[in-house]
């Protein structure tokens, strides 16, 4: 198992945290969660339901880790 992260992203790198949608069957759906970084670039990462397994995490988990990511960040800026 590693140890070191694959990606390093601190806090201050960001700019805003908001889900990611993509067209599926017609529909928007949320799919990931996008970072606008400070240098003009941006970052989607699709969670999984639980580590090691293959499957993106759904609507409701989605929207609970956007709620606790803000509300951690609003918390570091303090």
């Amino acid at each position: 198992m590693r140890q070191d992260p694959v990606f390093d992203l601190p806090w201050a790198d960001h700019r805003r945290i908001d889900v990611a949608t993509k067209d599926s069957r017609g529909m928007r759906i949320d799919y990931a969660l996008w970072f606008d970084l400070a240098d003009g670039g941006t970052l989607v990462l699709s969670p999984r339901t639980t580590l090691g397994r293959p499957f993106e995490a759904g609507q409701t988990k989605l929207d609970i880790l956007m709620r606790v990511l803000r509300s951690l960040r609003r918390e570091l800026e303090r």
